[in-house]
């Protein structure tokens, strides 16, 4: 797909019939579009940087600040899928560590014969 220029967009003459003959002249310059006020408000609030992005950021931060308080209070809580899931890890080394003991203190009596 080839780039679209502007002059593609460009109002021919003779398209505006209401409106100021300064309005009519510069929408039929080379190069010119006409856009809707709904998108000119658009591209104004996206390239703008407001009071509305500090209020979004407050509550951003109020968020994080929220599930990093959560967090905190459910590391503690042994009933949940982590909590089940790490003893279920930390029991698993603990008995292969009683195995490789007991395998050790075998070995070493039956050197001893």
């Amino acid at each position: 797909m080839q780039p679209v220029s502007t002059n593609e967009y460009a109002i021919p003459p003779g398209a505006l019939k209401t409106g100021a003959a300064g309005n009519n002249k510069a929408a039929q310059k080379k190069g010119t579009a006409v856009i809707s006020i709904d998108d000119l408000e658009r591209i104004r609030a996206q390239c703008s940087l407001t009071a509305d992005t500090s209020a979004n950021q407050h509550k951003t931060m109020q968020a994080k600040n929220l599930q990093v308080t959560s967090k905190n209070r459910v590391s503690n809580w042994p009933n949940t899928l982590e909590a089940v899931r790490h003893k279920r890890e930390d029991d698993r080394i603990r008995r292969l560590e009683d195995e490789e003991i007991e395998r050790r203190r075998v070995d070493a009596e039956e050197a001893d014969y």
